[in-house]
């Protein structure tokens, strides 16, 4: 049984709910972390097929029908979620301005709602932890190296930029980045997926190490690096990002990367053709040319959204995905009136080989409400 799948045995005198768990881990900082969802799971699963739900985070937020009896068909279902990685923003509000109260009952309705945060506490059950940032900062840190080694960061416009990406074509650049990776993965047990994401933004190096891994011949469609031709950045980050891979793989195995196929480095690569086992690649929907919540994914009037299924199709011929999404609107913190769309896109994405969505979401409780809660499609809440 998967950390996450239970079981509901309906029998004369009884109800059985059983779920997966494995035991729990401990970091380099002595903290603990929980993975025991599935009982929790399948009695949450068993509440809602009686049409119990958690619309708000608050206690008012809560809906229980008030029924005399209840009739239950005997025998045995099964509930797994559809897919195995749902993380998005779980606040009340931001940071800072959250009481500790808030932050406790929103990280219990996000459990309820069938949502993988990273909690790690018992009572939450814990989850699998997802790593999902801009990291390259992290893997060769610019405070640790600069100084005595400013070729080791991107050549822009003929100057060394300690705030650019790393020169990817430099071997020992390479070795640092792995060795970091490996070593955080060890130091981080309960991270079922570690980030090699690229750094936000561009400023790519235009060495000649790094230009002979590019194919100058594919193009970004929104977020190229102009000096460089608008050429993708693709080729290069997917060749050092399986590199490290490889080392991950070798020196703490279990743990998986991940990386976002993210504006520049969107395209599916032509120069490397295939990947390391245990990587999983995150198209991302960000900027009109990959994708439109407008329309359904199938739309054939959205541009975008032809362009995000061309990038979800080849790169699940190559690896396993996630995708990154932008369901809250970003700019916008009225109402989001997008659930046929994210229904749409949640029972498309299982043909892609997608085995979880990552999203991100702003806390505005006041306007967008349930928002998160399309991360399980009702259709894999009934008991049968």
């Amino acid at each position: 049984m998967e950390l996450e799948e239970s079981v509901i045995s309906v029998e004369e005198n009884r109800i059985r709910i059983v779920g997966g768990a494995l035991p729990p881990v401990t970091d380099a900082k002595r903290n603990v972390y929980a993975r025991d969802r599935g009982t929790l799971y399948g009695v949450y699963h068993f509440l809602n097929s009686l049409g119990v739900r958690w619309y708000r985070p608050e206690p008012w937020g809560e809906h229980v029908p008030q029924l005399k009896t209840v009739e239950l068909p005997l025998g045995k279902s099964t509930f797994k979620p559809v897919y195995k990685y749902r993380n998005s923003t779980v606040l009340y509000r931001w940071y800072p301005d959250q009481t500790k109260e808030q932050s406790t009952m929103t990280v219990q309705w996000a459990v309820r709602n069938f949502i993988s945060t990273n909690a790690r506490n018992a009572q939450s059950g814990g989850s699998y932890g997802v790593q999902v940032q801009h990291n390259y900062a992290f893997l060769l840190p610019s405070w640790k190296y600069f100084k005595e080694h400013p070729e080791y960061y991107a050549l822009v416009k003929g100057t060394r930029n300690p705030k650019g990406q790393p020169c990817l074509g430099n071997p020992e650049v390479q070795q640092i980045m792995a060795q970091r990776a490996v070593a955080f993965a060890k130091a981080n047990p309960q991270l079922d997926v570690i980030s090699l994401s690229p750094n936000d933004g561009s400023n790519y190096c235009e060495c000649d190490l790094c230009r002979a891994l590019d194919d100058p011949h594919l193009l970004a469609k929104n977020g190229g690096e102009k000096r460089l031709g608008n050429a993708s950045m693709t080729n290069r980050v997917t060749y050092v990002n399986n590199l490290i891979a490889a080392h991950v793989a070798k020196e703490a195995p279990g743990t998986k990367v991940g990386w976002y196929a993210y504006l520049g480095t969107s395209e599916v690569p032509t120069k490397v053709l295939s990947l390391e086992p245990d990587i999983y690649v995150a198209p991302t929907s960000m900027a009109a040319a990959y994708g439109d919540y407008s329309k359904l994914l199938d739309d054939s009037n959205s541009s975008g959204n032809k362009n995000f299924k061309g990038i979800l199709e080849g790169w699940s011929k190559m690896t396993p995905l996630l995708t990154r999404e932008y369901w809250s609107g970003g700019d916008w913190y009225g109402p989001i009136p997008m659930w046929t769309v994210i229904k749409d896109r949640l029972t498309q994405y299982r043909q892609y080989r997608v085995n979880g969505v990552i999203n991100e979401a702003h806390p505005s409780w006041g306007t967008q409400g349930d928002l998160l809660t399309g991360f399980l499609p009702t259709s894999n809440c009934s008991i049968k």
